[in-house]
């Protein structure tokens, strides 16, 4: 029996997440059973405030619709975009999460978006009875790798105007959607500068 025929339609959100990852195979009838049992559907208001420093990681979130942004800030104020996290992929502060520990950073959606959230105790329940949601995870877990390698790079290689066009073609949503403080900050780099970048192009 697919994968498709075991998901009803309130189990949709789910539906999407299966068809989306990268993993190696498909969830059998009892994984689909134990995934619709373990994840929880939220809606996230723009600009909801999902984990704030301080705060322990409770969740590993997915994004079925919206977008998600991981950033710290510092006490003058400054913020410095971690991770942007777009449809169809995880969101979560890992070190918190994993070891369930106070989080350095916070969690907002930069759109209203649909989440998927997997608490703490149905991750590991998840991780040791679901080899498909298991493999799931370190695909994501090498797809961040990847992410973070080639952000250093682009960080310690690029010229800022280097930067912006490599994102501009990599994910054009990022910079035409997102307010330009969220791509200045995901750059590296002041407001001003990317309006000086924008207005050279």
């Amino acid at each position: 029996m697919s994968q498709s025929s075991n998901i009803s339609t309130e189990d949709l959100p789910i539906a999407t997440m299966i068809r989306s990852v990268h993993a190696e195979g498909s969830p059998d009838t009892a994984e689909i059973e134990l995934l619709k049992r373990h994840i929880s559907v939220k809606k996230a208001a723009k600009k909801e405030q999902l984990l704030i420093k301080g705060q322990v990681c409770r969740y590993l979130y997915f994004v079925v619709k919206g977008c998600l942004h991981t950033f710290y800030t510092t006490d003058k104020g400054e913020e410095f975009t971690r991770c942007i996290a777009l449809e169809n992929s995880f969101c979560w502060s890992v070190p918190s999460f994993l070891k369930q520990t106070p989080a350095t950073e916070n969690i907002e959606a930069l759109a209203e978006s649909e989440l998927l959230l997997i608490d703490h105790t149905s991750f590991l329940k998840l991780c040791g009875q679901s080899r498909w949601f298991r493999n799931s995870y370190t695909a994501g877990l090498e797809n961040l790798c990847i992410m973070y390698t080639e952000r250093v790079q682009s960080l310690l290689t690029m010229t800022a105007a280097e930067r912006y066009k490599t994102l501009l073609e990599q994910n054009p949503h990022i910079v035409r959607e997102l307010p330009n403080k969220t791509v200045a900050s995901y750059l590296g780099i002041t407001q001003e500068s990317l309006s000086r970048i924008k207005a050279a192009r």
